[in-house]
């Protein structure tokens, strides 16, 4: 298994080295069905809850798939273009009818599900993006390698707020109002969304 696990309701989400996508009840363990999209899964896939709700992952070629969330049938794919540096920073986030992706080219792509067509871009520092957005509330949460947190309107793509570490951010973690965020210098971080204000650091160094 090469991504990590999304939990949705009952089941568990995610993909291996083959390219196979799984979804596994929670409770039981038994494969409820699975997808081979033909390459590596890497990060943490998606899930977008809406009128057709979806499972988006990434491959390690850059493609990003995306399936019916119940039985697995492929609803389109999202293919590299071949004369481009396409590769993919770690998973992917969705939300609003659109999913977030970060490139090799450093840049934060809002695109929207149906058509793959680019709704906005977002350019991080001189260092720049190497890990995966986090989604919630209409609100993107992307850490960057200098060691700032950016909190992004996701119908815009205009940073709205965030804060800071003394190393690079990894991917966020969103939960009930809260922004959850580790950095490489040893600092997990919760910020309260709302009014962003600070609730704790600790160092586990």
């Amino acid at each position: 298994v090469t991504s990590n696990i999304t939990v949705h309701e009952n089941n568990l989400y995610f993909g291996d080295s083959i390219g196979f996508c799984y979804a596994v009840n929670k409770n039981s363990g038994s494969v409820i069905w699975s997808y081979n999209a033909g390459g590596s899964i890497i990060g943490t896939p998606a899930i977008l809850d809406d009128k057709e709700s979806k499972v988006l992952f990434v491959s390690s070629d850059g493609t990003i798939t995306c399936l019916s969330l119940y039985d697995g049938s492929l609803i389109r794919n999202y293919k590299p273009d071949e004369n481009k540096n396409e590769a993919v920073n770690d998973g992917t986030a969705a939300g609003n009818g659109l999913f977030f992706v970060v490139k090799s080219d450093a840049k934060l792509y809002a695109l929207d599900v149906e058509t793959g067509r680019i709704v906005w871009t977002f350019k991080g520092g001189d260092q720049g993006l190497r890990t995966a957005p986090a989604y919630s509330d209409g609100l993107i949460f992307l850490g960057e390698y200098d060691g700032v947190l950016n909190i992004i309107d996701a119908k815009t793509g205009e940073r709205v707020n965030g804060g800071g570490a003394g190393g690079a951010v990894n991917t966020p973690a969103v939960n009930n109002g809260n922004v959850y965020f580790s950095s490489w210098d040893g600092s997990v971080q919760a910020v309260q969304i709302k009014s962003v204000i600070p609730l704790w650091s600790t160092n586990v160094k």
